[in-house]
């Protein structure tokens, strides 16, 4: 059990249902962004499996905050 001192640990790699809760971004705009460029790329770890990886995600939305103000 965690306690309140406790820092929860993210996995360094996420899937497109964390991907989509962390952006708030719908799946097919997860895609729609990739296609266009500006979203990072997942990476294949096999056959139908894509994940992120959560430093790439987090970049993405410290310059998605940075150019709104």
């Amino acid at each position: 059990m965690q306690t309140s001192n406790q820092v929860q640990t993210i996995n360094p790699l996420m899937p497109l249902r964390a991907v989509t809760q962390f952006t708030s971004l719908s799946r097919a705009t997860v895609y729609r962004r990739m296609k266009e460029g500006s979203f990072p790329k997942p990476i294949k770890i096999g056959p139908n499996r894509v994940v992120w990886r959560f430093e790439d995600l987090d970049a993405w939305l410290s310059d998605c905050v940075a150019t709104a103000h």
